[in-house]
């Protein structure tokens, strides 16, 4: 289909310099279907050039009036739309695209977004904002029908524009016009600071340049330093901006994780049985709540988002028929770029069930899933860091009632089951294999029951394949087998459907162990301080093979460059680079609440399935680099005591057997509570490896494989 002819209309006069800039920024526009009419009246001045595009017109006649003038350059127009072209302002390459798909949306023959960036000479632009009954002209863009409608321009020089916007609203039939445009959008920096006088503005000093002469045009690159580096920089971030944008509407129309004909019950249907604020008002279907204005996150509008300035909290009652609870969660874009943060707290029926910690102004909306199954009553909380700048949004939240047989954990590598009738309890401890590893899982288990003092614990393996020797092990020790149906090839990265455990087993709180572990001492310290620290909070070991940051740890330990941290976490200059806990996922213990954080969180990310698996990096446990990049992210960390995780593979333990036992010691004298046979650790300690199978199990070797 034909795209519409759009025409820029440039009246100059005396800023030949200008109208070159101008027209390399006319050549940049990333829409093909576009002419440039200049029209000059600077008696003696010839301006000359041959570009494609452009027609250049110069008068001997000058204009009695700029709103004349105005009139003159678009009835040589032969677009049906006309921008606004000014010769010294600055226009980036997605100004005309913007505008016309703007028009088109909304079906009003006129667009003129209320922000704009504003220069006067610092480094730093100015976010600009057109208050009530003034436009911003230079970034205006209408039909010629309308602009012929309303008797175009009045012939006069200074507010000839307001004078134009007026009469095409009382023709429009509208209100006066505050269209928003998202910062990422914006697409006009209005040239404040100028060597030449401007109309309105004390914009400069130099009067205009009119000597007669023939000038030929060459398009031109700005020649002002600092405006040039600024627009440089607008224009290098836009394609980020368009990624993010991309990412949020994906997830607005297929949320990651449920099946895609999933029926959802927006929340903003239901009406909240109490409230309370802390600014202004409650946002309900994409309202902020104040001025007018709509929620917006990463020039996005959410028409069902819920705005609720922290500290806040919301209740509502529910029929008990819904599982899951879905959101993003975010500050909406009127906020300064990491000027705060904020938690989101989800509960049901009074217990913690979803959590996002360290939500940041300015970044990609984060992703929260809560287990609601059978609630009556949802209670949504938000705590901010900062309460001036933390206006904090639900967006588009919705309900579903799934009884849902299976699903994919958040790095692709399982189809995992979920049993039915799996009893609710306070403790899971969960492992993960596959046939050929059913001795670890024995050994691990016995090593629980031995010296974990968590009789009540629900044991589980999620286990890669079925046999009858991990059936008769599950039996022995009375634990469940949530079965996956592998997607990828069995790697390391395999163990990563532990970061969805919360999904799929009822349990309150959750130890995660690889199967080549066995516990040496007693674990109920862990399960306390779960239930005693921050919500949200994952208690785990540093990583021994040492890494100041994680930065360094995805460069030095999982063979990628720090810069495709900005790839997965769609962010530029990220903090989460300087996060300095760098852990292994050997161990970790979290509430369902903080393990379904991180597994969203993990579910947010932009290519992370495809980066774990690239084979170019011969890394096959590049998983545990995303675990510990949702853990930076939501700042969730809490550092256990190295005895957890004794990583025997770079740390050095001697072990000995007394009356009440195995024990191992740490080089610095520490009793270890799990040790880790990983990596070659196995060839140097293989007699304790099997110590706690029951002589009466059935006989199960333990081969020196990796475990998965």
């Amino acid at each position: 289909m034909q795209l519409p002819l759009i025409s820029c209309v440039m009246p100059t006069y005396g800023r030949p310099d200008y109208v070159a800039e101008s027209i390399a920024m006319f050549q940049a526009q990333d829409y093909p279907n576009k002419e440039l009419i200049i029209l000059n009246d600077c008696p003696g001045q010839i301006l000359r050039g041959d570009i494609p595009c452009v027609k250049i017109v110069n008068s001997e006649f000058r204009w009695h009036s700029l709103g004349e003038k105005r009139n003159a350059a678009i009835e040589m127009a032969a677009g049906d739309y006309i921008a606004v072209w000014d010769d010294d302002d600055v226009y980036l390459p997605w100004r005309l695209s913007h505008s016309l798909q703007h028009m088109q949306e909304t079906s009003i023959p006129f667009y003129c977004p209320a922000e704009f960036w504003a220069y006067w000479g610092e480094e730093k632009l100015i976010d600009n904002h057109a208050t009530e009954g003034w436009c911003c002209h230079p970034g205006m863009m209408f039909s010629k029908e309308l602009w012929a409608s309303t008797g175009g321009y009045p012939a006069q020089t200074l507010g000839e524009d307001q004078i134009f916007l007026t009469k095409a609203i009382e023709y429009m039939g509208i209100q006066w016009p505050r269209d928003r445009i998202a910062k990422s959008n914006r697409f006009l920096v209005m040239r404040c600071h100028s060597k030449y006088i401007h109309t309105s503005i004390q914009g400069g000093m130099q009067g205009p340049d009119a000597s007669p002469r023939d000038i030929q045009l060459q398009p031109s690159s700005i020649d002002d330093n600092v405006l040039r580096s600024a627009s440089e920089v607008l224009i290098g971030e836009r394609s980020y901006w368009c990624q993010r944008q991309e990412i949020i509407r994906d997830r607005l129309v297929g949320w990651p994780g449920l099946p895609k004909e999933t029926q959802r019950h927006w929340l903003d249907q239901f009406v909240p049985v109490s409230h309370e604020v802390g600014f202004a008002g409650l946002g309900m279907r994409g309202d902020l709540g104040y001025e007018g204005k709509q929620v917006e996150v990463c020039g996005v509008c959410f028409p069902h988002a819920i705005s609720a300035h922290a500290n806040s909290r919301l209740k509502y009652v529910l029929d008990g028929s819904f599982t899951h609870f879905c959101c993003q969660v975010a500050l909406n874009d009127d906020i300064p770029s990491d000027a705060s943060t904020a938690d989101y707290l989800v509960y049901a029926d009074g217990h913690l069930r979803g959590v996002a910690r360290n939500v940041g102004a300015g970044q990609l909306p984060r992703m929260l899933m809560a287990d609601v199954r059978g609630a009556i009553e949802l209670e949504l909380v938000i705590q901010h860091h900062r309460w001036d700048f933390c206006h904090s949004v639900w967006c588009d939240p919705f309900l579903v009632s799934i009884s849902q047989e299976s699903f994919t954990d958040g790095l692709g590598r399982a189809e995992i089951t979920i049993p039915q009738s799996i009893p609710a309890s306070n403790l899971c401890i969960a492992t993960v294999g596959s046939p050929g590893y059913e001795g670890w899982i024995d050994n691990l288990f016995g090593s629980i029951k031995a010296n974990g003092q968590c009789p009540e614990a629900m044991l589980a393996v999620f286990s890669f394949g079925d046999s009858e020797e991990i059936r008769q092990v599950a039996q022995k020790h009375n634990a469940i087998i949530i079965p996956c149906r592998p997607l990828k090839p069995l790697t390391c990265a395999s163990k990563s459907v532990l970061y969805s455990a919360w999904r799929s087993i009822p349990a309150r709180n959750f130890i995660c162990l690889d199967a080549d572990m066995i516990v040496l001492d007693d674990l109920r310290p862990v399960v306390s301080a779960i239930e005693t620290s921050p919500p949200g909070s994952v208690h785990i070991c540093r990583e021994a093979q040492w890494a100041n940051n994680i930065s360094q740890a995805i460069k030095d330990l999982y063979v990628g460059h720090p810069h495709e941290l900005e790839q997965l976490l769609t962010k530029l200059d990220p903090p989460e680079s300087e996060y300095p806990l760098v852990v292994n996922d050997g161990f970790f213990a979290a509430s369902n609440a903080a393990l379904a954080s991180i597994d969203s969180t993990i579910r947010g990310f932009s290519g992370h399935i495809a980066w774990v698996d690239d084979v170019r990096s011969h890394c096959p446990w590049r998983n545990q680099f995303i675990f510990n990049l949702a853990i930076a992210q939501t700042k969730s960390g809490l550092e256990l005591h190295s005895r957890y995780n004794v990583q025997l593979n770079v740390q050095k333990a001697s072990f000995h057997e007394t009356e009440s036992g195995l024990h191992a010691t740490m080089f610095s004298g520490s009793r270890a509570a799990v040790v880790h046979f990983n990596g070659r650790s196995r060839e140097y300690h293989s007699e304790w490896q099997g110590i706690y199978r029951d002589a009466q199990s059935p006989a199960i070797s333990i081969d020196s494989r990796s475990s998965s």
